[in-house]
């Protein structure tokens, strides 16, 4: 039966008929099983055979987002017991222009990528864009369509000592873990946004739900702290063994807090020793997590103690289990994977495809790895594709700033044996304008410097002005600190229904916790505006600001004295200032003293032509003109005698 199925969905998708599939195709079809002859997953099959013209252009992405959407793959790979050839040619002139690949142990979105190579080259001058086009829409069709992986954003450090803060204020928490050596409080609030499987608990009328106790005798106290510190904040002022870090990543694991597993799973990696292994192993393996798994395989492997160990039988049945598909083979499996993750990201990196990387690239990628056929760093393959012009600007520093945040080392040098020369040229005058320059032994940091210092010498008078600007700006974001965490939970702000704090603004009432506003400003007495109390919260708004909000937010933690929005808003106010907000944000800056605001006002109105209309008129407000270097009545004549007003 699987086999006639298997048959029928292979001769489906080598014509591209996506009505067939949908009509013929079981209900509980395995869309990670191989299919073909070769055996191959559907998917890279599917690429395959639109590689070579069988599959019409038309039909080939919908069948492709019709596969992912019924739980195709686009990182499994293909088997690499034989080869898997698949060869394409111009119609005029097959000899010059043929292209052979060998799909074998690729993945459907690393055979795009290869197809994307190859045609790029262009062998026998073959015109391949219409097809490049496709494949880099099935790219980004399975960027989009597929499952995002967790993401880690940048906030304010003073977010996450307000969380921190919040955290320890036991007088105000109203749940109790009963755990195996103490107990460990919390607000309820917190974990029933959280888990669920603990909302579930609270909510009912089962015991925990009317007496706000949770019993896990299993677990350590140590543990539950542990847990309910990276629930608050991400992160931990302790320093935890693995045996905390077990019991919290089965309480995650257990209350279905993803975030806190995600965490977790990149960090007890690096806990694995010979005295860890078998907990972390067997928790790993009865879990099903699998990059754990793939860790502890890998430290079994190598380690003598382990191996006799599994040699005398002494470790659990799961762990065995584990350990025997390691060995030799584990490891030339572990290469092969890594080569094909290798090739996704490049391939990426290669269309600017931020948010293709973003889900495809494993949460514990190594980003000090060597990319391409070149092997450069990634921060330098980058820079060196932004030298040839292969990515636009925003791509480019996009891509460049998440890198660097996601781990890559702006100072990683490239080797120094690599064949690293890249050129550049105007279009229009090749020959006159060509520039070269070896990334041989350069991190990204010196290459961009080295780019730059290439295109002001300016060949055949070419104009790189705005290729040395996206260098310059790069330059700025590698030099960039960032504070990181896993995940900002905009949950604790959306529970409006316990929010036990109202204020009354001109529009309309906003509510809020009155710990966390009463925590952050020892003045706290007047209106609050939406956008002030995101940003208290969590560093951030899903909103769209415009400037009169911001400046209402401003007005109010300059007030409260919340320091860190000032600052916050300090960064962004700059980008706003135009004609029409100038004279209220110059002026908001003048009366705060907030100098790093004034100076970006002065900026704007000295190169500003309204505004220098403006002052020239005196139409400006007094504080304005005082911060542009107008002299008041009041400065040119101290001495002049005052009217008193009375009312």
């Amino acid at each position: 039966m699987a086999a006639g199925s298997d048959d029928v969905v292979a001769g489906f998708l080598s014509l591209g008929d996506l009505g067939g599939l949908q009509k013929f195709t079981p209900a509980n079809f395995d869309w990670t099983r191989m299919i073909g002859d070769p055996p191959q997953p559907p998917l890279v099959m599917l690429v395959c055979e639109r590689f070579i013209h069988q599959v019409p252009a038309s039909s080939f992405l919908k069948c492709a987002e019709w596969l992912i959407r019924c739980g195709a793959d686009p990182e499994q790979p293909a088997p690499d017991t034989e080869e898997i050839s698949y060869s394409a040619w111009s119609e005029s002139e097959s000899d010059a222009t043929m292209m052979t690949i060998d799909f074998a142990n690729k993945s459907a979105i690393a055979a795009a990528f290869e197809c994307i190579r190859a045609m790029r080259e262009g062998k026998g001058g073959a015109d391949w864009s219409s097809d490049i086009k496709c494949m880099e829409g099935f790219v980004k069709l399975a960027a989009r369509t597929a499952g995002a992986k967790s993401q880690k954003v940048a906030v304010h450090h003073t977010v996450l000592d307000l969380w921190e803060t919040f955290r320890s204020m036991t007088s105000t928490h109203d749940l109790l873990f009963e755990t195996a050596d103490g107990e460990v409080s919390a607000h309820e609030q917190i974990l029933t946004a959280a888990s669920p499987v603990l909302k579930a608990m609270l909510e009912s009328i089962m015991k925990e739900g009317s007496s706000k106790r949770i019993q896990i005798k299993d677990s350590s106290e140590s543990g539950v702290s542990l847990f309910l510190d990276m629930l608050y904040t991400g992160s931990t002022f302790n320093d935890p063994d693995y045996k905390s870090m077990l019991v919290a990543l089965d309480l995650a694991h257990r209350w279905q807090v993803d975030g806190i597993v995600d965490m977790l799973l990149g960090a007890l990696p690096d806990l694995i020793t010979v005295d860890s292994f078998v907990a972390i192993a067997e928790s790993a393996v009865l879990k099903g997590l699998e990059s754990l798994k793939r860790a502890c395989a890998s430290y079994g492997a190598h380690n003598e103690e382990v191996q006799i160990m599994l040699k005398n039988g002494t470790l659990p049945k799961a762990v065995q289990k584990l350990l025997g598909a390691s060995g030799q083979a584990e490891e030339d499996a572990g290469r092969k994977k890594k080569r094909r993750v290798d090739e996704v990201v490049e391939g990426f990196l290669l269309l600017g495809d931020l948010e293709g990387l973003k889900k495809f690239t494993p949460s514990d990628y190594d980003w000090t790895g060597l990319l391409g056929k070149l092997k450069l760093p990634p921060l330098v393959y980058l820079v060196g594709k932004k030298f040839i012009s292969a990515l636009s600007a925003d791509s480019f520093l996009q891509l460049a700033e998440w890198i660097i945040r996601s781990g890559a080392d702006p100072q990683q040098a490239a080797p120094i044996q690599s064949k690293s020369m890249h050129r550049a040229w105007v279009q229009s005058k090749q020959e006159d304008t060509l520039i070269s320059v070896d990334l041989a032994g350069q991190s990204a940091i010196s290459a961009a410097f080295l780019c730059m210092r290439a295109m002001r010498e300016g060949m055949g008078d070419a104009d790189w002005s705005e290729q040395i600007t996206d260098m310059e700006k790069f330059l700025s974001v590698a030099t960039r600190h960032w504070v990181s965490f896993s995940k900002t939970d905009h949950a604790a702000q959306n529970m409006t229904s316990t929010h036990n704090l109202i204020f009354e603004t001109a529009g309309r009432e906003v509510s809020a916790h009155e710990h966390m506003l009463l925590l952050a400003s020892p003045m706290l007495n007047a209106m609050l505006q939406s956008i002030m109390k995101d940003i208290l919260y969590t560093g951030s708004t899903c909103n769209d600001p415009d400037y009169k909000s911001m400046l209402t937010a401003l007005d109010l933690a300059h007030r409260w004295q919340v320091s860190s929005i000032v600052d916050m808003l300090l960064g962004s106010l700059p980008k706003m200032i135009t004609t029409n907000s100038f004279v209220e944000i110059a002026e908001a800056a003048a009366l705060k003293g907030l100098e790093p605001l004034q100076k970006a006002c002065l900026r704007f109105a000295a190169k500003d032509e309204t505004t220098q209309s403006m002052l020239k008129n005196g139409s400006l407000p007094t504080a304005v003109q005082k911060l542009l270097g107008v002299s008041t009545m009041e400065e040119d004549e101290p001495n002049r005698k005052k009217k008193r007003v009375t009312f």
